[in-house]
């Protein structure tokens, strides 16, 4: 069981990461620009450790600014909490203790300022 237990941690923790990914793939495709879900997962990830700049191969040298507002990101961790807190009544050994440890981290990742490009 432990093995399954550190399992359902790991997926639990990617949560904010797939959450986070669809919502960029939404605003990249708003400028035309269709991405994978992988691609979407990687930016994901990338962003939430503090990278602001991501190339899309098939686009060379182009910039796009994308901007996710205060309510795009309060109404990203909400989901992302509804969804744990239903997650935790349904897994083994209450998953759900880790949710205010997940919904943390990523409200850490959306708070962190850009780096500024050199």
């Amino acid at each position: 069981m432990d093995g399954i237990q550190k399992a359902i941690e790991q997926k639990l923790f990617a949560i904010p990461e797939l959450a986070l990914g669809q919502l960029l793939r939404k605003k990249l495709k708003q400028h035309g620009i269709d991405v994978s879900d992988d691609q979407g997962k990687q930016f994901a990830k990338d962003a939430m450790s503090g990278k602001s700049r991501f190339e899309i191969p098939h686009l060379g040298d182009a910039l796009i600014d994308i901007e996710i507002t205060k309510e795009e990101s309060e109404d990203l961790i909400s989901k992302i909490d509804r969804f744990l807190r239903m997650t935790s009544r349904r897994l083994p050994k209450n998953p759900g203790r880790h949710r205010s440890t997940v919904v943390a981290q990523f409200e850490e990742g959306l708070a962190r300022p850009a780096p500024v490009a050199n």
